[in-house]
């Protein structure tokens, strides 16, 4: 066992268990992360998240200059789940802390162009999701719920996004042309009906794709404490700059409660098509570096 593996439990991934992630873009992982991983990530998780009186999303702080971030990503055991998932070692990107109150509403319907939005649509990406307090969103504690790829994916409409971002159009307009691309209230209703929230404990994980509809499940008014998250996003070895995508939803945010983060900031100098890894240089799963 080396240093890194004190964060990260070695567990078997079955044939069964890729086919079924390929399919449906998602899969929970049990017991994937030690104790102290899921103590370490708390700290910078909690730290430094209150604005305006009250506990708000960290937007993305997480980086490998954060030490149970870099320790699972040079983790063997990690690597090796993330390899045999992904077809390939994924990079790491950034991520994000998320602390939601009881009573909080969570975050509406989505996809990961946000936290995508210089890839091109082709391109593959990843999150993994992990709670860092118990979830049971039947009992009210919030969550995260998702809908499985072959009852409603959202591939579709990464190239919806950057149609629309191309196009010289004002704020609402484009806000406007997306809903309607979109499907309007009927593909919210179908996502409703469609949607998965697992319970979850601390030291579990929820791998997905960046096509996969999701969402934050609301926090009930007498939820026993605050859900805690975080999540760490990855991108495929071969991803490229997308410029319309990047600077696109970077002009317009198409919805109040999300925008571009901070990491895809830090990518303006980059040219149209340059390979994101160099950029990066650090890559989960890759043994070379």
């Amino acid at each position: 066992m080396t240093q890194h593996d004190l964060w990260v439990h070695a567990i078997s991934v079955a044939p069964e268990q890729v086919q079924a992630f390929d399919r449906d873009g998602a899969i929970v992982l049990r017991r994937l992360f030690t104790d102290r991983a899921i103590a370490a990530l708390g700290e910078p998780t909690t730290r430094g998240l209150i604005r305006r009186g009250r506990l708000m999303d960290s937007h993305h702080d997480l980086n490998l200059s954060c030490p149970p971030v870099e320790g699972i990503c040079r983790s063997e055991a990690f690597q090796s789940v993330a390899e045999r998932l992904c077809g390939g070692p994924p990079v790491f990107v950034h991520g994000g802390a998320f602390v939601q109150e009881p009573g909080d509403p969570g975050v509406r319907w989505h996809f990961d162009v946000y936290s995508f939005n210089f890839l091109r649509p082709e391109d593959r990406a990843w999150s993994i999701w992990i709670p860092l307090t118990p979830i049971r969103p039947r009992s009210g504690t919030g969550g995260l719920e998702y809908v499985r790829r072959p009852d409603r994916s959202a591939a579709v409409h990464f190239e919806t996004m950057k149609e629309v971002c191309a196009m010289p159009l004002t704020q609402r307009k484009h806000i406007e042309t997306l809903r309607e691309r979109f499907g309007g209230e009927a593909h919210y209703r179908k996502l409703e009906e469609c949607a998965v929230a697992p319970d979850l404990d601390p030291g579990d994980a929820l791998l997905f794709a960046k096509d996969l509809w999701h969402r934050s499940v609301p926090s009930a008014d007498d939820a026993p404490a605050r859900r805690v998250a975080c999540s760490l996003r990855f991108i495929d070895r071969d991803a490229r700059l997308d410029r319309t995508l990047l600077e696109g939803i970077q002009r317009n945010r198409f919805h109040e409660d999300e925008g571009p983060t901070k990491f895809s900031a830090s990518l303006e100098a980059l040219s149209e098509g340059d390979l994101l890894r160099d950029f990066l240089g650090s890559a989960a799963g890759d043994r070379s570096e």
